[in-house]
């Protein structure tokens, strides 16, 4: 089972971000990012659901969809992403270069969900990939 690392109860919350600075387009991109951690053990439980639905939550959110109906639309795309290699590296690649502008911050918020288990987990393992490819600085 995916537990987020518990020392950050929100995704923007330890600066006291929404990441209101960031486009929309990087929002979702951010989210997406994260619902497809969860599908790298190839599925999600209600509680890993409701945690990240919580961690979510301090994220500004604009337009169209509500950020909660914005997530719970994407679970199921992500899953299906997250079965097919090559949909699933077309899906990292182009949210990758969207958060390039971002890309210190995203690799925070990326190495705060990390849960420093070991042996490694599956999701700490995609995480380490999504920062190698975010080009993170090391801590």
């Amino acid at each position: 089972m995916f537990k987020f690392s518990t020392s950050h109860p929100g995704i923007a919350e330890d600066k006291q971000q929404t990441l209101a600075h960031w486009s929309q387009k990087q929002r979702e991109q951010l989210v997406r990012l994260l619902i497809l951690t969860e599908y790298s053990d190839r599925y999600i439980r209600l509680e890993e659901q409701d945690n990240l639905d919580a961690r979510l939550q301090p994220i500004h959110w604009e337009q169209g969809l509500s950020l909660p109906h914005f997530v719970s639309n994407n679970y199921a795309a992500m899953r299906e992403i997250s079965r097919d290699p090559l949909r699933k590296e077309h899906c990292v690649s182009e949210a990758i270069a969207e958060l390039h502008g971002v890309a210190d911050e995203a690799c925070s918020i990326l190495q705060s969900l990390c849960t420093h288990e070991e042996p490694m987990t599956e999701h700490d393992q995609f995480l380490h990939q999504l920062m190698q490819r975010l080009q993170c600085r090391p801590d």
